[in-house]
This record gives structure tokens, C-alpha cells and sequence, in this order.
């Protein structure tokens, strides 16, 4: 049995609509087509899965019959075969090899070097009361930073050019992502030119972490030291740091800004959340050992992901023949859940677009039925880095809040803009307002 779905035009499917606005197209499809809907992207054929017993059956049950999707093949021509667009034997040892960077008794040790960046952050922000920060570039700025320094053991120079230049390689995905033909790589066009220059200041920001770490010789015991250990060569090495410097500051960045937007729009959160971090910390800086203690601040960022989850969209193409729900899923044809969708879908969430950090209370969070509520994806692909991510977001949630509340611009228009990850297309201006 074939899904519904829309007619679309006779060449383009439905490219058109989904270049105007993706997250009203895939909240459409789902709203008027039910939890399984099929339309055409140009000549390739896809299906929207919203079911969470559905998405059970491609994410874990049957996961190895779906390798990487649309959007995430087209990333591979910068990431190569990194963790994110890896497949088979190549993934699974890339797998082995990282786990251990992010397992949780090592969360301990990264605290300290969230808290001093974020520390340097504030510093700034403070010491110019009363001016406008873009928190969106910001957080891209300070989880940068970051990741480096615990996943590498160093820092990074020109942020700035380098958040550029991320910016540059997600739109070129997208923009492939949602082409009727891609354009040729060997064609000089605008595109392909400001994706070349992305490229090369990636890879030399890349390059530079390697030559550093070895000529210190392998004092650090990090991501980087043990995956040299292994004996990587240098186009694999590269390919990994590049995507753990994506993944490991793209998403949190991400998660933080909406979070800072969503608390900022609803003054009793702020409120809430100031009142539980003075009440824990007592003006001291945070440590992993108090994470425990930040309940509300945790369920506050859990339902920004809710809201708005860092990756909107979660691409899979089928390998052979497959049916899911009563549905037939021919090989090859592209296989789309969203995230978007599932958490504000209204079988499984009351009052779905309405901020309330209280449903990720303990006893909600028991009845919440598996797999409506992905913010780190699910099954042998699940994000490595999510206990980190999540540490690294309440540390920081947690000492903004100490020392300013942060207010939205008057007048200044938040978009979501949905490349590979939920971004705000023209960032998020918000005034720190000191404690």
C-alpha cells in the first residue's frame, strides 16, 4: 500500500514548497496527510514518518536497512567519512574508537573548562552593560571553544571566520539537499566558490589542532590522542575532528540559543530559573556535582529541545524493500522523521506549542511513550556526545543566570532557519540585563 500524499507538480514534486518554508511543510504533510506521507523531492521519492512506533522501526529495529539520508549524503562532501556520515564496518569502529572520549566519569573533568569559558564570556558581556550581544553567534562562539579545549586540548583563533565558514558548508547541504540537479562541483559558480574558501579554512583549523597535538607529543589524553593512537591516516583523522568540532558545538549552541529566547519570552521562567540556580549555588560557580540539584533549569532546556531540537530532521534512505505501518517503503526512496514534528505532535503532547518545562517533570517524563522525544536522535546512531551536551548546556544556563538576565531586543524579529541543524537566520539579539 502506497502512503498519501500531495499530487506536487509533475517535474518538481514538492521542492517548491519546501524551499519556501521546511517546517511548515513537514508540519502540513503531517497535518494533513497523517503520520505517514509520501511526496516527491524532484525525481527522488520520500516519505515523512510520524508515528513513534514507526520511527522505532527505522531508527532501531530494522536500522540496518536505512543507511544516511538526504542532506547528510551531501554533507559528506566536506565531513567525508566522518562519525555523522559514516556507514557499516567504517561506522561502527569510528564508534568504538570515540565512545570512550564521552564516557560519563570523564564529564567530571570537562566541567572546569565549560565554566571558564563561559566565565570569559560573561566578562565581556558585563564589562559594556546595557549592549546588545547576539547570543545565537555567541553560544556557536563559546561551545566552540569548548569542544576544542576537551575534545583536543586546545583553543582556536578567528572564531568569527570559522562560524562563517561552518555557515557556508550547512547552506551548501541544504541548498543540494533541495535541487532539482545539483550543481557540478568542477563549475566555478558563486556557490561552489564560497563553499571552496569554507573548506579551506576548515581544514586548516583542522590542520592546526593535528600539528599542534603533535608536536606536544601526546601529552593530552583526549579524543585526539586516541584516535592517533590508533593509527588513523591523516584524511580519516581529519575527517573525524572536523565532524566532533560540528556536532560537538553545533547543536548545544543551538539548544542554548533557543533556550535563551524561550526563557526570555516567558519573564516566570527566567524568574523560576534564577531563583533555583541562587538557591543551589549560593553565588558560587557550578560544578558537575550540582547538576543533580538543577531540576527546573534541566526540564527548561529540555523542553526548549522539545520546542525547537537542534536537528530538526533526521534523514534515512531504505536499502531494500521495507514496510512500515501497513506502508510500502521501496528501496532507495528517502525515509524523513522529524523531530519537529514528533515533539509537537498532538497525540503525544498536550498543549504542544506551549513552553512548560513542568512536563519534563520525573513522573511525565515515565509516561512519555518511546520515541516521541528524540533532541539526541535514537538507536545504534543516537548522538555520542549527549551527556556532555547536556552538562555543557546546564553549566551554562546555570551562570548566565547568576550574573544577568537576558531580554529580547524590542522589535527584532526571531526566525528559525532549518539547515542541518535549527538555527535563527538572523541571529538573536537580546540585551544582558546585570543581577
Amino acid at each position: 500500500m502506497i502512503a498519501p500524499g500531495p499530487r506536487g507538480h509533475s517535474l518538481f514534486g514538492e521542492l517548491l514548497p519546501i524551499r519556501r518554508d521546511r517546517l511548515e511543510f513537514v508540519l502540513r504533510m503531517r497535518r494533513e496527510f497523517g503520520d505517514f506521507a509520501r511526496f516527491r523531492m524532484g525525481f527522488r521519492v520520500a516519505h515523512l514518518v510520524s508515528h513513534p512506533d514507526a520511527v522505532g522501526h527505522v531508527l532501531q529495529d530494522n536500522h540496518k536497512n536505512y543507511c544516511k539520508g538526504i542532506g547528510l549524503a551531501q554533507a559528506k562532501r566536506w565531513l567525508g567519512e566522518g562519525l555523522v556520515t559514516s556507514e557499516g564496518e567504517v561506522w561502527a569502529r569510528q564508534r568504538r574508537l570515540i565512545q570512550p572520549a564521552f564516557q560519563r566519569q570523564r564529564l567530571t573533568g570537562f566541567s572546569p573548562v565549560v565554566t571558564a569559558a563561559t566565565g570569559a564570556m560573561l566578562d565581556r558581556w558585563c564589562s559594556e552593560p546595557g549592549r546588545n550581544v547576539e547570543v545565537a553567534s555567541q553560544m556557536m562562539r563559546l561551545t566552540l571553544e569548548v569542544i576544542t579545549r576537551v575534545m583536543f586540548s586546545a583553543g582556536v583563533a578567528n572564531t568569527s571566520e570559522i562560524g562563517v565558514a561552518f555557515t557556508a558548508t550547512l547552506h551548501d547541504a541544504m541548498d543540494r539537499m533541495t535541487a532539482l540537479a545539483a550543481v557540478p562541483d568542477w563549475l566555478p559558480s558563486p556557490g561552489n566558490l564560497r563553499f571552496r574558501r569554507a573548506l579551506r579554512t576548515l581544514h586548516a583549523m583542522v590542520d592546526a589542532i593535528i600539528h599542534r597535538h603533535r608536536e606536544e607529543g601526546g601529552a593530552h589524553h583526549d579524543l585526539l590522542s586516541m584516535l592517533s593512537a590508533e593509527g588513523l591516516e591523516d584524511r580519516e583523522l581529519r575527517d573525524q575532528v572536523l565532524t566532533m568540532l560540528l556536532v560537538g558545538h553545533e547543536t548545544t549552541a543551538s539548544a542554548l540559543a533557543w533556550t535563551f529566547y524561550l526563557l526570555a519570552s516567558h519573564p516566570w521562567a527566567w524568574a523560576r530559573l534564577k531563583e533555583e540556580v541562587d538557591r543551589v549555588l549560593g553565588g558560587r560557580v557550578p560544578a558537575h556535582d550540582d547538576l543533580p540539584d538543577l531540576v527546573w533549569t534541566r526540564q527548561a532546556f529540555e523542553e526548549s529541545m522539545r520546542l525547537y531540537p537542534p536537528v530538526w530532521l533526521i534523514p534515512r534512505r531504505a536499502i531494500a524493500d521495507d514496510e512500515v505501518g501497513g506502508y510500502s517503503i521501496p528501496a532507495g526512496s528517502e525515509v524523513l522523521i522529524s523531530p519537529y514534528v514528533l515533539h509537537r505532535h498532538p497525540d503525544y503532547w498536550e498543549r504542544p506549542d506551549e513552553f512548560d518545562p513542568e512536563r519534563f517533570s520525573a513522573e511525565p517524563a515515565e509516561k512519555r511513550r518511546r520515541y516521541t522525544y528524540l533532541p539526541f536522535g535514537a538507536g545504534p546512531r543516537a548522538c555520542v556526545g549527549s551527556a556532555l551536551a547536556s552538562m555543557e548546556a546546564l553549566l551554562i544556563l546555570a551562570m548566565v543566570a547568576q550574573r544577568c538576565r537576558l531580554e529580547l531586543v524590542p522589535g527584532f524579529e526571531v526566525v528559525p532557519e532549518p539547515l542541518l541543524t535549527l538555527r535563527f537566520r538572523h541571529g538573536l539579539a537580546m540585551t544582558p540585563v546585570l543581577c
